[in-house]
């Protein structure tokens, strides 16, 4: 090389150098590149891998059912009368009852939550138990049809439940949390087969309930299956017969009402997007898994992340996931699982998208977790990697109009600097106001939240789109001093106000379907009242109603950014924290169950 060139070379080397020492101790700028921020978090997920890790209780019981409300507190069923319990993500486990294999008992199983208080257990000899409490159980009552025992249920308040009986038996209801049951209806519907119209019996299968009204149960008849729909609680059913009939009993799972997956268990996999009316298969990118006898366990952890666990397809002795973040429109498969139990059908809890508890026999169970990618512990087994969980760019743009405050404090007159306007980072959360809708139809009036009622749509208060830049001018009390500085706020806040609806869409709980939907409604409410109060401060009349709007402006600020953070990571103790009491309250004593 020619001095010269080398010259120029090495300058050129200087320069790009200094440029990217300057950009990188450049100071932050106002409001958040997107970008940058994926990138950042992409880049953290590549320094981690996913593990399976064993958890197992110390007792040789098989166990037969999982529920995690969230990612640390859950409860295991199991033969002998057993149901443990963990509040540590599975360091220690405690019997509520049973748990020693001696016992002659009949299992418990069929666990349901509607938070991390609220639980109910179906036991062999058809008693329905039930948590007020999270700890002590107690018998509520008895399955709704002796003798052919609860196919399917679930509860969308202490109160009032849904359930599947018996062959034929149909569907029943209950206001009592389970005491009593109503047969609401048997299973019948009526088709067009060949041009003939034809009514026939079927017999209930699964059920899924999406908010306090809506659910779907899958049904079976002589053309293979149905779909029934109820909009009021489980008191009347609409039939749907769908354009797809294959063999075997199939899996479903619907994130609304609308769109949802059915899973076949020859591993043909299709989707819906009409409300189980109709269904396309997917052609690539199916779920793939198959097994001996039933069609392997689909569960959805939010509208994004979905597992299927089944038996390997190469006939080994062990299990693989088959995993969705696009919402089921494709599927890829893990490595073999050499899990101890070997090919053994296995049950799993996905309380969030980057945790899941399976469990199986001789009181085995599972934990999946993200660790560091350089952690290593014993039989641990390598996982795939779940996408990043949260309100990342929610808390982006939160931290951006912390900036803006600060900002339009320097510049406020002194008198409303001193007014005593709390910092911005030391609010604490508050619990948005709401109606909640409970079983009998009835409105909360102290709690103000109004319970969507669709969630097939877009959340109930959905915000996209709806905060527009304000085009009317800036307070004469504050035109002089601030309206720069309020322009860039407005800019931030309205984008802070419609990340809101984005950040529940796609982080709701769909393992609490009711406490997720709750969840998002609050974080909705907390962002329109952010932009309410940002109008406040922004046409304040004296510099009194500014400091006023500015202390609730901050305070709403810090409220939504920890319902829309701390709220997805754990919304099963955020709904028991902040659900209305006639919502989760009931007086009613039941029989005690003793450990």
């Amino acid at each position: 090389m020619k001095k010269q060139q080398w010259f120029d070379s090495l300058t050129l080397l200087i320069a790009v150098s200094t440029c990217a020492m300057v950009q990188a101790q450049a100071p932050r700028q106002h409001g958040v590149n997107k970008g940058t921020a994926q990138m950042a978090a992409a880049a953290r997920q590549s320094q981690q891998k996913g593990i399976f890790e064993p958890i197992n209780y110390g007792q040789d019981i098989n166990l037969t059912d999982v529920f995690f409300t969230s990612v640390d507190e859950g409860w295991v069923s199991g033969e002998h009368a057993t149901i443990l319990h963990t509040a540590d993500g599975g360091k220690t486990w405690t019997a509520q009852v049973g748990g020693d294999p001696n016992g002659t008992e009949k299992p418990i199983g069929q666990l349901r939550f509607l938070d991390a208080r609220h639980g109910w257990a179906v036991t062999g000899d058809e008693r329905l138990l039930r948590t007020m409490d999270g700890e002590n159980w107690m018998q509520i009552g008895q399955q709704p049809e002796p003798g052919s025992g609860f196919v399917d249920y679930g509860f969308t308040s202490v109160r009032h439940g849904i359930a599947l009986g018996g062959n034929m038996g149909g569907f029943y209801v209950t206001n009592d949390g389970g005491r009593h049951w109503r047969n609401v209806a048997h299973c019948k519907l009526t088709a067009n087969v060949q041009g003939l119209t034809r009514t026939e019996d079927c017999r209930v299968n699964r059920l899924q309930m999406l908010s306090a009204q809506q659910g779907y149960a899958m049904v079976d008849w002589s053309q293979g299956i149905a779909f029934m729909r109820t909009d009021d609680g489980g008191e009347h059913w609409s039939a749907i017969v769908p354009n797809v009939s294959d063999c075997c009993q199939p899996e479903f799972f619907l994130s609304d009402l609308n769109h949802g997956v059915l899973l076949y268990n020859n591993g043909k996999t299709y989707l819906t997007s009409d409300g189980a009316k109709t269904w396309h298969g997917l052609l690539s990118g199916s779920v793939g898994l198959t097994s001996g006898g039933q069609t392997p366990p689909l569960r959805f952890a939010d509208p994004e992340v979905a597992w299927v666990l089944g038996a390997s397809p190469d006939n080994s002795d062990t299990q693989r996931i088959s995993f969705s973040t696009d919402g089921g429109q494709h599927w890829k498969m893990s490595r073999n699982l050499a899990f101890p139990s070997g090919r053994t059908e296995l049950k799993f809890s996905l309380p969030r998208r980057d945790r899941a508890y399976i469990i199986g026999p001789h009181g085995m169970i599972y934990r999946y977790r993200i660790v560091p990618g350089g952690y290593s512990a014993a039989k641990t087994l390598d996982a795939p990697m779940m996408p990043a969980f949260g309100g990342a760019e929610l808390s982006a743009k939160a931290d951006a109009i912390r900036r803006e405050i600060e900002l339009l404090r320097a510049k406020l007159p002194a008198s409303l600097g001193q007014a005593g306007m709390a910092s911005s980072s030391s609010a604490s959360p508050r619990t948005g106001g709401f109606t909640q809708q409970v079983d009998t139809g009835s409105t909360s009036a102290s709690s103000g939240f109004t319970q969507q009622t669709d969630t097939g749509s877009s959340p109930a208060g959905d915000t996209t789109g709806a905060f527009p830049q304000d085009s009317t001018p800036v307070s004469p009390a504050l035109a002089d001093c601030c309206s720069a500085a309020l322009q860039t706020l407005q800019t931030d806040t309205s984008a802070f106000a419609q990340q809101a609806p984005a950040v529940g869409s796609q982080f709701k709980s769909l393992n609490l379907i009711v406490a997720g939907a709750q969840w998002v409604v609050n974080l909705n409410n907390q962002a329109h009242s952010v932009w309410s109060s940002f109008l406040a401060l922004k046409h304040a009349a004296n510099p009194q109603a500014a400091s006023a709007a500015l202390q609730q402006f901050s305070a709403g600020v810090n409220t939504a950014q920890q319902t829309g953070s701390t709220g997805a990571q754990n919304q099963g103790s955020w709904f028991a924290t902040n659900a209305p009491a006639d919502f989760t309250q009931d007086v009613s004593p039941g029989t005690s169950v003793s450990p």
